[in-house]
């Protein structure tokens, strides 16, 4: 009998029938290990009719966030707010139901990682900045270990929060290529002194009125500082700053940075420039009006509230 196997898996074998003769060398089925598949996403989550089609979308964006740049400066934010939404509807629209399922796997695609960065997860500062603001560009050895934009982030934050500055509140906006940190609204000293005293964050509006503030008015001094983080020249817009942009800036700004701007690579090229918006009131509780030529240098108020000393890697 174990000739005739043998002479039945030869010729089997020389026909090229391995299938069959598998079989007859091993009758019964062999035990196998569970197939464990994890979905890993990669580009090969779309297909390439997708794949060039959400990179065509993705090209397009960028062409048209430029053009509202040069062309609508004054309407920038709310024009990019209207583009962004529609061409995360044009991209969901090329998206399968089950992909749709999904998203949250599917955006960590390379595709989608970059589409996710060119359309912001948060809202997005004005840019090119409104005009009245002082400026200085950090020196990159503040961030000469920085790998990602996350860690530029951590380094602005930590000095702003420190207990020296002590910045109550600061939010985040996307920017192209980059992010924004803002402080909220202080009121400020003749020197440019931060305010020791709970008006320090008051906004103008004071509870302790006295009769003295009615017989000499109370002037009032303020500033907002954004820390500015891409690799993107920039200069001001011909559209000036108002006092409710600065106060509304800390307001609808994001609590945090999101994953999709912190792990982008802090790649040379990347700065950090810090503008400094100076404001005034004539009276206590009376609405703030902008300095289109501030009394201080960006250098001055950077010492003066004790950041640029506080800026360490």
């Amino acid at each position: 009998m174990n000739h005739l196997k043998a002479a039945l898996l030869l010729y089997l074998c020389s026909i090229g029938n391995l299938a069959l003769a598998q079989i007859i060398m091993h009758p019964h089925p062999q035990p196998t290990s569970p197939v464990v598949v994890n979905r890993v996403p990669t580009r090969l989550a779309f297909s390439a009719i997708q794949q060039r089609r959400l990179d065509s979308l993705l090209r397009a964006y960028k062409i048209a966030v430029e053009s509202i740049r040069r062309t609508s400066p004054a309407s920038y934010a709310s024009s990019l707010t209207a583009l962004q939404a529609e061409t995360r509807q044009k991209a969901s629209q090329l998206l399968t139901i089950d992909q749709k399922q999904n998203f949250q796997v599917l955006s960590q695609d390379t595709t989608m990682l970059a589409f996710d960065m060119a359309v912001p997860p948060i809202k997005s500062f004005p840019f090119p900045p409104p005009a009245g603001y002082t400026f200085a560009v950090l020196d990159n050895t503040i961030f000469g270990n920085c790998r990602l934009l996350g860690d530029a982030g951590n380094i602005i934050y930590r000095a702003v929060t420190s207990l020296t500055c002590n910045y109550q509140d600061v939010g985040y906006y996307a920017i192209p290529n980059g992010f924004v940190v803002v402080t909220k609204v202080e009121e400020i000293n003749d020197d440019a002194t931060s305010v020791n005293s709970s008006d320090r964050f008051s906004e103008g509006h004071y509870d302790n009125i006295g009769f003295w503030d009615f017989i000499a008015p109370r002037k009032g001094y303020f500033r907002i500082f954004a820390f500015l983080v891409t690799d993107i020249p920039f200069n001001a817009t011909n559209t000036r700053v108002t006092a409710n942009n600065a106060l509304e800036w800390i307001r609808l700004a994001a609590n945090i940075l999101p994953d999709a701007i912190r792990n982008k690579p802090f790649t040379p090229g990347y700065n950090c420039t810090v503008i400094v918006y100076e404001f005034k009131s004539e009276e206590a509780n009376t609405p703030l009006s902008p300095l289109l030529s501030p009394r201080f240098s960006a250098q001055v108020h950077l010492q003066k509230s004790h950041i640029a000393e506080s800026l360490q890697p």
